[in-house]
């Protein structure tokens, strides 16, 4: 997770290589590694009762008892979010550190940032 952090978004975004994108990534990590590192430490604090959740649901389903409707709902809920959280914390991070600037210092138009199918 730690190599990729930052270089698959630069790969997408920036259209760098492989190993030009993984030396940029882990230095960038190195340099911003107090917010980086805070940034970890509150996702793991969310994510804790995510795992007692998950935790739950799998000792009740081994033991044969009825798997609770509630537990399963709460699992698709919650799960697809912090997933979304953990993304959006990792794009942002991204456009922060590696901002999105043209030669001339102006924003790229957002017609060459969208993705053509």
């Amino acid at each position: 997770g730690t190599l990729t952090f930052f270089a698959l978004p630069l790969i997408w975004f920036k259209d760098e290589t492989v190993g030009q994108s993984l030396w940029l990534g882990l230095a960038a990590m190195a340099s911003n590694w107090k917010p980086l590192l805070l940034t970890g430490l509150l996702l793991a604090l969310l994510a804790a009762p995510i795992g007692l959740l998950f935790g739950i649901f799998f000792l009740s389903s081994l033991q044969g008892s009825a798997i609770s409707s509630v537990l399963a709902f709460l699992i698709l809920l919650f799960v697809p979010l912090f997933q979304l959280l953990v993304f959006g914390t990792q794009y942002m991070a991204f456009k922060d550190i590696f901002s999105f600037k043209t030669d001339q210092g102006t924003d790229v138009p957002a017609s060459e940032s969208q993705l053509v199918a």
